[in-house]
């Protein structure tokens, strides 16, 4: 008897807490799903604001989901911070950082090759269609993506070049057909 009597008012004892929580719990939800829905919104007027651009469509892409995932984790540390938890929201902002240092040396040459790839797309010091010589390699521009550039030889072999060896070196540039 003693110990139920023991257990009911542990259990009112958390059922005040929760009741009295509950309030800070709603908001904090509504909180993340608005943050879900900021970061949505945030993608399409980025893809937006961009469309006319003369950017890629695959940086345009990633800058839009790199800002709507911004937006949405700037949204989860505010209802951590309205749960109190402040030291959670700090921790995992400085864990997403140290993800990204780590990521950034394992991923390196990827990354390299990736801020490249942006540099080339937004420098466009080439197009589709032209002919260029980069490091003694020459054919005609038929893709260009974040990681890579793939020329045509005039033999019809295909070359890939990393966009970061690309931008180390001089690219000469013959006429396009396009001129």
């Amino acid at each position: 008897m003693e110990e139920t009597a023991f257990f009911e008012g542990l259990m009112s004892g958390y059922a005040k807490v929760f009741f009295k929580m509950l309030p800070v719990l709603f908001i904090a939800v509504v909180t993340v799903i608005i943050a879900g829905i900021l970061g949505k919104v945030t993608t399409r007027a980025v893809l937006r604001g961009l469309k006319n651009s003369r950017v890629e469509i695959v940086v345009r892409r990633f800058m839009a989901r790199t800002a709507g995932i911004a937006v949405f984790i700037v949204g989860i540390a505010i209802a951590l911070n309205i749960l109190g938890l402040d030291g959670a929201a700090q921790g995992i902002i400085t864990g997403a950082g140290f993800a990204a240092i780590i990521t950034g040396f394992a991923f390196k040459e990827t990354g390299e090759n990736f801020v490249a790839g942006f540099m080339l797309a937004f420098s466009r010091p080439f197009d589709i269609g032209d002919e260029i010589e980069t490091a003694g390699l020459k054919g005609k521009v038929v893709e260009i993506d974040l990681r890579r550039v793939k020329l045509k030889t005039a033999e019809g072999r295909d070359i890939f070049i990393p966009n970061s060896h690309v931008f180390r070196n001089p690219i000469i540039k013959s006429k396009s057909e396009k001129s």
